[in-house]
């Protein structure tokens, strides 16, 4: 075997043993997990859902004309600061919600009781999760 083969077969254990790794660690994370989540998804929850309730409180008061941080001016709400605030209001909002039905979409069902539907379900939960990583980051 030349080589740059060899060299190529080592690196493909490697993702594999890493991927294998991570499998089994968060999956056994989730499995023992109380309620149906992993540490760090339960967090990004968290912090998601307190954001976006922060934006909708801020569009619900009408926040649109606050002081303007470089002038100390009030910002006219028909200006285009206001509508461009208004429109990354609106995006964050959505960005949030898209997060946070992706993380729920990880989480198991806490009431099963038998242990082989949980290990099922944990296994499925956790290679979705480990497929989709990139996509949440």
């Amino acid at each position: 075997m030349d080589p740059l083969s060899a060299l190529s077969l080592a690196g493909t254990v490697i993702q594999f043993v890493d991927f294998g790794s991570k499998l089994i660690s968060q999956g056994y994370q989730l499995y023992k997990s109380t309620n149906g989540q992993l540490a760090p998804d339960k967090e990004l929850e968290l912090v998601t859902s307190d954001l976006r309730d922060v934006i909708l409180r801020i569009q619900r008061a009408n926040v649109i004309t606050p002081l303007h941080p470089l002038t100390s001016t009030t910002i006219d709400s028909s200006s285009s600061h206001a509508t461009s605030f208004a429109r990354i209001c609106v995006e964050a909002v959505e960005v949030a919600q898209v997060i946070l039905t992706k993380l729920d979409g990880f989480k198991i069902d806490s009431n099963i009781k038998s242990p082989q539907s949980r290990k099922l379900q944990t296994f499925q939960q956790i290679l979705k999760q480990l497929w989709s990583e990139k996509q949440l980051d």
